[in-house]
């Protein structure tokens, strides 16, 4: 079939069956692409909730050190402390809402 074309035609089939792989290499890798994005964006997502939930057990752990030091101690600076570490949480939560 191909004996009876000319060189020129030859090299324009070759040329447009090259283009047309090089097109669905593109299209495959554009859809890949778009598919690892989405999973990006979850991933840091879930990185900001991480780091919250971090953030609001070191707080927790802090308002614990405080209820121990204030059975102890019974002074208005511990009660200062430990109602500010409960603010600390109680904004947090309210980050993570």
């Amino acid at each position: 079939m191909l004996k009876n074309f000319r060189i020129t035609g030859k090299l324009a089939i070759g040329f447009g069956i090259v283009l047309a792989l090089f097109g669905v290499a593109v299209f495959l890798s554009w859809t890949s692409l778009s598919s690892v994005q989405g999973d990006i964006d979850f991933l840091q997502d879930v990185a900001k909730q991480m780091e919250l939930a971090v953030g609001l057990n070191d707080t927790v752990s802090w308002i614990r050190a405080g209820i121990r030091d204030l059975r102890f101690t019974e002074g208005d600076e511990e009660m200062n402390k430990l109602l500010g570490y409960v603010n600390e949480l109680r904004s947090g939560i309210e980050n993570g809402k």
